[in-house]
């Protein structure tokens, strides 16, 4: 299993990640969802937020190939 490296990240990054906590496994499959945002960067997750505020019911999914917030 692959590890989340904390060197080189920024300060909040090295804070919020406990030591040897692991990634995610890699995405495998079919998934469905109604959006699909692609980035977990900033903009990706508050576009995730806005969208579930507007309608709560609404399964949103976030893909990220490195960390979400990183």
């Amino acid at each position: 299993m692959n590890t989340t490296r904390i060197e080189g990240r920024c300060v909040w990054l090295r804070e919020a990640i406990q030591p040897g906590e692991c990634d995610e496994p890699k995405l495998q499959g079919e998934h469905k969802a109604d959006v699909c945002i692609v980035g977990g960067g900033l903009a990706g997750l508050w576009a995730a937020i806005e969208i579930k505020t507007r309608d709560p019911s609404c399964d949103v999914v976030i893909v990220e190939a490195d960390i979400c917030g990183g």
